[in-house]
């Protein structure tokens, strides 16, 4: 899922945490401060959707470099599990 600064952070954690709730595995991808900002958000609010199904997101933190038009850039991607507390 590529998160945008303008993503909304309540519907990325929504989506997060529906997807989590279900055992699958999430990729978040985000370029830029304000798409990060959005994720980590999304991450926080998500988190206490997850604690009433009792589950916890671990979250692993990959960087990339990309070639974006004329710039590169460096996108940051977010593999998301939920695990029993």
């Amino acid at each position: 899922m590529r998160v945008k600064s303008t993503s909304k952070a309540g519907s990325v954690a929504g989506a997060l945490a529906g997807a989590l709730a279900e055992g699958e595995e999430v990729t978040l991808e985000a370029i830029g401060v304000g798409a990060n900002y959005q994720v980590i958000k999304s991450l926080i609010i998500a988190r206490s959707f997850l604690e009433k199904n009792n589950l916890k997101p671990v979250t692993e933190i990959y960087t990339a470099k990309k070639h974006l038009g004329e710039k590169d850039v460096t996108s940051i991607t977010y593999t998301v599990r939920g695990i029993e507390r």
